[in-house]
């Protein structure tokens, strides 16, 4: 924050955070896997559930 108070520097790419980056991304998988999120198939899905997007139209 101090180097870059705006965030304006993406360091998803940077191989120093490579560890952290997999660690993150392994904490997500396993609350989507708990919370039964199945990602985008969810969402979709969530699409046949609201009505202006339903059989109604």
């Amino acid at each position: 924050m101090v180097n870059d108070p705006f965030n304006l520097k993406n360091l998803a790419d940077d191989p120093k955070y490579a560890n952290v980056k997999a660690e993150l991304d392994a904490q997500l998988t396993a609350f989507m896997k708990q919370q039964n999120d199945k990602g985008i198939e969810t969402e979709m899905e969530a699409l046949t559930r609201q009505p202006k997007n339903g059989a109604e139209d």
